[in-house]
């Protein structure tokens, strides 16, 4: 998926977890998932692909300090 994504600015959301009891006490039923996209986003293939594929990750938080700084102008 990500050697997919349409050039330019993407929005690709992924909440990855441990799968840990915390995880599972939140989310019984999605702590898999979260486990495995864990496992890929730390893997050296996703860094591989990110790096060929010119891919940048932001954290959410940046862009909700931008959102705030848009919206105070």
């Amino acid at each position: 998926m990500l050697r997919t994504l349409p050039t330019g600015l993407s929005e690709w959301a992924v909440h990855p977890g441990l799968g840990d009891e915390e995880a599972q006490a939140i989310e019984p039923d999605g702590r898999r998932v979260r486990r495995t996209d864990y496992e890929f986003f730390v893997s050296p293939e996703a860094r591989e692909i990110l790096q060929e594929e010119g891919i940048v990750v932001i954290d959410y938080r940046l862009l909700q300090e931008k959102w705030a700084r848009t919206a105070a102008e």
